[in-house]
């Protein structure tokens, strides 16, 4: 296992050089990015599981840190391979990035699945962690996550993979943005690349991730953010885990549905940066 720096390149308009870099693991490979320099930021993205997904996010942090981002397995341009998904796995990628990076603690931002991964490692490597953003995510399975999910794997088997992700827009954006949106998105989906079998492992994995026993056992500086609006993962989530965590901080956001970090990343930053000390 090793690991193999690529050319810079820019990424969806991001304002500096972004350095992509394949990192060698147990079954395949990761592809990571980096930008900046100093303390480390991890950017966990969601079950899209794609480092662009924190594209307008990067700017706010590279001045002053170095960012750190990656295509989970299975996604983007890191390896495709028939192992079982779970977060315990996709926290275990994480995990053999650090290392590659030589990265021993670092703040952790992460959305949706980049959330539950960001627990898990609080709960099971809290030493790698400093302090946690737990953006729009969830302690443990609940009826709605299951109920919602199972539909998505219905949707992704019987009718295949444009009428899915055709639902999980709707799910994720705000109607009005959608309606303002819609060309942009329609674009996106053409490009997006999915195993269907890789997907529905992906999906399984976040119906069966729980780890709402354990929360209280969370002592790192915490920040639970998550729009009201969310229809995803609903706010009420991110209140149970605020509520659960000693001494977490809690900001509901007016507005941004499941996508925050990309659609209001001004809002997101306004709350995250003080939080993470770049901000009086």
């Amino acid at each position: 296992m090793g690991y193999r720096a690529r050319a810079h390149i820019r990424i969806d308009g991001a304002p500096d050089l972004v350095k992509r870099c394949t990192v060698e693991i147990a079954g395949g490979w990761i592809e990571a990015c980096t930008i900046g320099s100093g303390p480390p930021v991890l950017l966990l993205p969601g079950l899209g599981g794609r480092a662009t997904f924190w594209r307008h996010v990067w700017p706010a942090l590279e001045d002053r840190h170095q960012v750190i981002s990656l295509d989970h397995r299975g996604c983007g341009g890191s390896s495709r391979n028939d192992a079982e998904y779970s977060i315990e796995q996709m926290s275990r990628d994480v995990l053999a990035i650090l290392d590659r990076f030589e990265v021993n603690c670092t703040d952790v931002v992460g959305h949706s699945t980049g959330g539950a991964i960001a627990l898990w490692l609080a709960v099971h490597r809290p030493e790698r962690c400093r302090k946690l953003v737990l953006s729009s995510t969830w302690g443990g399975t609940n009826p709605y996550i299951k109920a919602s999910f199972e539909l998505r794997r219905k949707v992704l088997s019987a009718l295949g993979q444009n009428a899915y992700e055709q639902l999980v827009d709707l799910m994720l954006y705000p109607p009005d943005w959608y309606a303002h949106h819609e060309s942009e998105l329609l674009a996106h989906r053409v490009g997006v690349d999915v195993d269907v079998q890789i997907l529905d492992s992906r999906l399984k994995a976040v119906i069966d991730f729980n780890l709402r026993t354990r929360l209280g056992e969370i002592t790192h500086p915490c920040l639970v953010v998550c729009p009201q609006d969310d229809a995803v993962i609903p706010s009420f989530l991110s209140r149970e885990i605020a509520s659960a965590i000693r001494g977490a901080h809690l900001r509901i956001l007016p507005f941004g549905g499941h996508a925050a970090p990309r659609i209001m990343s001004e809002a997101f930053l306004a709350a995250v940066l003080p939080f993470l000390g770049l901000q009086e």
